[in-house]
């Protein structure tokens, strides 16, 4: 048997052995460095692991994300690559302390820090000059501090670039002292940019009215940067107060002629002109300066990325954009109100995209963000009706009527009469116990709005209970909210499709007696139709059935087809499927469908605006109930008969043009557009002769021309509509 206490002789004698060999490595070591026969890469491995100082990069405690991210990359690379023991810290004191004495022995001064030598070095980079610099890294004259410092856009670069320095040679990371002086000039995509042939940098600057607020006067600032982006001329942007020393010297005046000369000027939105004497760029409000000057931006922007050395732009580019004021306009709304998320420019160009011209929104509290909101609608040719959330103006005491200077609360810049602005929602869906202030309040409203603005009030569909209505029955209900309230413009939400099939009973007696109310009163209005699912009874309409719904709509004369919704509200009230914009924030395949719609409802505006709606009546509606009313309008002098293949039902509108004399009419295929069918063929036999005849479907205007009898011919799928109008 072994014992443990045998082993202890060899243990002793292996150790012994190994200090032996240790002790004589190092004295050999230790020969060869002094008498200089080691390679220069030992020496610099030994002196990077041995020698070289602690680094701190030091940084500023307010620096941007931007920095803190280029100097956490530099510390590791250091760290990982060099083993250098390097610090990140920032350049915060106490109160009272000195900086320099708060100072370590080697530091890597990183941006914009209370150094003095990173002011130095700052002043060096000429930011805001033709000459300035990307970036630019220095050592101090003993070695014992770096300085970086750069542009925005560029600490990554300068990083990069002090690295690769590194790495040509580390010695420099603990030389006594060393040459480094790295920098980059900047360089700007022209050299040179001239409107109607004068080059910018003999332009005296840019001048705003002195009533601009913080955030137009930053708008005409942004010109000024973009200029200097691209060709690195600076020009002094100014009030008009303090521009009238100019001398003649060219100018761009955005919005300083007065209201007067404006208005005179003539019927438009905006006006760009371009001469050699300046650029003029007024519009009919702040809005229309405001596209005036995004306009020369985007031409400006474009002449930048183009590559090409220099950009001129010519006084052949003047433009001038006609208000769309000039002719009615069949309005197509998007409902986004309950969508807090509204913040991006994207999504308003993507609303104009889906063929919107209005767009139902919430007013935010945020004033830069209304102001970008009203921004966004001008660039892109879109109005909003305002809700505004606040209880006092909306949500309003019954017990105190509203009054002028609650809506001039919500404009405290004057925004109300722009021509960002079609209306503002004062209630949504009111009781009859409200009627009386609601009257108060539109008083109030109309008081203080152009005429071309909407006091908007929503009213409850024919479904809703009398104790929603605060009526016995719906025609009551509507009397006397009419009677009471005596507006100027009027909307109601049906939603007639519901789930698993099937269509509201009472959707055609609905639509009858709303418009009814509205035609007896000379009263334009609107009607929301269903494009989503917001309850388990209603299902989420497809492109046809969006379509269906709009043409019925327009058969009985409605001027505004409001998508509810557009945007998937955040909201759990409801348990809502998606709707155009899912709530990820993309596109449904409803809304390419919707897209359609719009573009088909745009194509028939102008002619359908012309005329005047007279009644509706339907064909062969036998069966559905939904198809049933009582209003049918039995006098329209241009029909003579219509026939439907296989006796299927249509609904025809019937409207009249008071200046030419004309006639126009709708006719919607009445099959639930849930259920497709085959086309079905509809001939109308019309009551006298017609010089032109228009058919507005799908995309397409076609000409009609009557056969012997006198009939003309068209075809209809299921959920289709379409409009025709008989020039006399």
């Amino acid at each position: 048997m072994k014992h443990p206490h045998n082993r202890f002789p060899l243990i002793a004698c292996v150790l012994f052995f190994l200090c032996t060999a240790l002790l004589f490595s190092c004295d050999s070591h230790t020969s060869s460095h002094e008498n200089g026969d080691t390679t220069e890469m030992e020496t610099q491995s030994s002196q990077i692991l041995s020698d070289t100082p602690i680094y701190t990069i030091v940084r500023s405690d307010s620096a941007g994300k931007e920095e803190i991210d280029a100097a956490v990359r530099l510390r590791n690379e250091l760290r990982d690559n060099y083993n250098m023991d390097v610090t990140l810290t920032t350049d915060w004191i106490k109160r009272g302390e000195d900086v320099e004495s708060n100072r370590m022995a080697h530091e890597i001064v990183f941006g914009k820090t209370n150094r003095a030598e990173s002011a130095s070095a700052y002043e060096a980079l000429k930011l805001g000059t033709p000459d300035m610099l990307d970036y630019a890294i220095t050592a101090s004259e003993n070695g014992s501090h770096y300085v970086l410092a750069a542009a925005d856009g560029c600490y990554d670069d300068a990083v990069t670039v002090l690295l690769s320095r590194i790495k040509e040679d580390s010695t420099i990371l603990y030389k006594a002292a060393f040459d480094l002086n790295e920098n980059r000039q900047h360089a700007f995509p022209l050299s040179d940019m001239t409107f109607a042939g004068v080059s910018v940098s003999q332009y005296g600057g840019i001048v705003y009215p002195a009533s601009y607020d913080i955030y137009r006067s930053a708008d005409a600032a942004s010109l000024s940067t973009l200029i200097f982006e691209g060709c690195g001329i600076s020009l002094p942007v100014m009030k008009d107060d303090d521009a009238n020393s100019a001398n003649g010297t060219p100018m761009i005046r955005i919005g300083t002629r007065t209201e007067e000369d404006v208005l005179s000027a003539g019927d438009f939105s905006y006006a760009l002109s371009i001469t050699k004497q300046g650029i003029l760029i007024d519009g009919q409000d702040v809005w229309g300066d405001s596209r005036g000057l995004d306009q020369l931006k985007t031409l400006i922007s474009d002449g930048i990325a183009s590559g090409e050395n220099t950009l001129s732009i010519d006084a052949e580019q003047s433009v001038r954009l006609l208000l769309p004021q000039n002719k009615p306009t069949l309005m197509r709304a998007a409902w986004v109100i309950a969508a807090p998320d509204m913040t991006e420019e994207a999504q308003f160009a993507e609303i104009r995209d889906c063929g919107f011209n209005l767009v139902i929104i919430q007013r935010p509290d945020d004033n830069a963000l209304f102001d970008s909101y009203c921004k966004w609608l001008a660039k892109y040719e879109l109005k909003a009706l305002w809700f505004d959330g606040s209880a006092r103006v909306y949500d309003f005491d019954p017990a105190t009527p509203l009054r002028g200077e609650d809506f001039v609360k919500l404009d405290p810049d004057g925004y109300l009469n722009t021509d960002v602005t079609w209306g503002h929602m004062l209630r949504d869906e009111p009781n009859a116990y409200l009627f009386d202030a609601l009257a108060e309040a539109y008083q109030a409203y109309d008081a203080i709005a152009d005429d071309d603005k909407v006091g908007y009030i929503n009213l409850f569909p024919s479904y809703a209970t009398p104790e929603q209505l605060g009526n016995l029955t719906y025609e009551e209900h509507l009397s006397a909210f009419f009677d009471t309230v005596q507006p100027a413009y009027a909307s109601v939400d049906i939603y007639p499709l519901n789930t698993g099939g099937g269509i509201n009973g009472d959707y055609f007696y609905n639509l009858d007696t709303f418009s009814a109310e509205c035609r007896q009163r000379g009263i334009p209005f609107s009607v929301y139709i269903q494009s989503v699912s917001f309850a388990a009874t209603k299902r989420t309409p497809n492109e046809q059935e969006m379509r269906w719904q709009a043409y019925c709509a327009l058969s009985f004369g409605a001027q505004n087809i409001e998508f509810f919704t557009y945007r998937t509200p955040n909201s759990d009230a409801e348990p809502f499927k998606d709707a155009l914009i899912a709530r990820s924030g993309d596109k449904t395949e409803n809304w390419y469908g919707a897209q359609k719609v719009n573009e088909e409802l745009k194509l028939l505006s102008d002619a359908y605006m012309q005329h005047r709606s007279l009644g509706a009546f339907t064909v062969n509606a036998n069966a559905g109930a939904y198809m049933q009313f009582d209003g049918q309008y039995t006098d329209f002098d241009a029909i003579e008969d219509v026939t439907v293949s296989r006796d299927k039902p249509v609904l025809i509108g019937a409207f009249v043009n008071d200046e030419t004399g004309g006639y126009a009419f709708t006719c919607v295929n009445l099959g639930d557009p849930g259920y497709p069918a085959d086309p079905i063929t509809v001939t109308v036999t019309l009551s006298g002769s017609v010089s032109d005849i228009k058919l507005y479907c799908h995309d397409t205007i076609s000409t009609l021309v009557p056969d012997e009898n006198n009939n003309i011919t068209f075809s209809l799928s299921s959920g289709d509509g379409c409009f025709v109008v008989l020039n006399p």
